[in-house]
């Protein structure tokens, strides 16, 4: 489904602006109001992030110096581990830096069925991704799997920052090409030899 259209196109602030603009968002005194059931509500986050994660850390902090040069009040929270653990457990949190272990084909259940760990419900995607499990024509696959990346770039429950790259580590002695791909750390293992 992917196409490099569908690509983000990065940091963008003046983008980010009109989007709150077009949410009802208006930028008074240097930050974002908006009136929600007769009140005037500032815009402020939370992100939390575990404290033992440094590379996690410096991307909260990041994102906290990108969101407020547009105006948005963010606070870090910091936590330790045990403390992350029960924010998690408790869905206890508004953003959360986070980290999931997926396959190059995830079963979409893990990020939009119900319990999901971004809380997300639409009873719609629920059912396109079952129908998805029991189809089995390519065409009407594609089809649905389009109709669910659609629902997602409307409600965008959770943002995939990044991808790690797969490391191997090995001896001095080990000699050949090791360069590991997205599927295997061992590509071209049959080329290896000691010295």
């Amino acid at each position: 489904m992917y196409t490099n259209n569908n690509a983000s196109s990065g940091y963008n602030a003046e983008q980010a602006k009109k989007v709150l603009e077009d949410g009802g968002w208006t930028y008074i005194n240097k930050s974002w109001k908006k009136n929600i059931d007769g009140r005037t509500k500032t815009l402020s986050l939370k992100i939390t992030v575990c404290n033992d994660n440094q590379e996690r850390v410096s991307v909260a902090e990041v994102i906290k110096q990108q969101l407020e040069e547009i105006g948005m009040y963010i606070t870090i929270n910091k936590v330790s581990n045990d403390q992350y653990n029960k924010y998690i457990d408790n869905k206890d949190y508004q953003v959360l830096l986070t980290g999931v272990y997926t396959s190059y084909s995830p079963d979409l259940t893990y990020f939009f069925a119900p319990g999901n760990l971004e809380n997300y419900s639409n009873d719609k995607m629920f059912e396109l991704i079952q129908n998805a499990g029991i189809i089995k024509d390519a065409k009407q696959l594609k089809e649905i799997y389009q109709k669910i990346y659609n629902l997602y770039k409307e409600d965008t429950p959770f943002i995939g920052l990044y991808r790690n790259k797969n490391i191997t580590i090995s001896s001095q002695s080990l000699i050949g090409t090791i360069e590991p791909t997205n599927y295997t750390s061992f590509y071209g293992i049959e080329e290896w030899y000691r010295k």
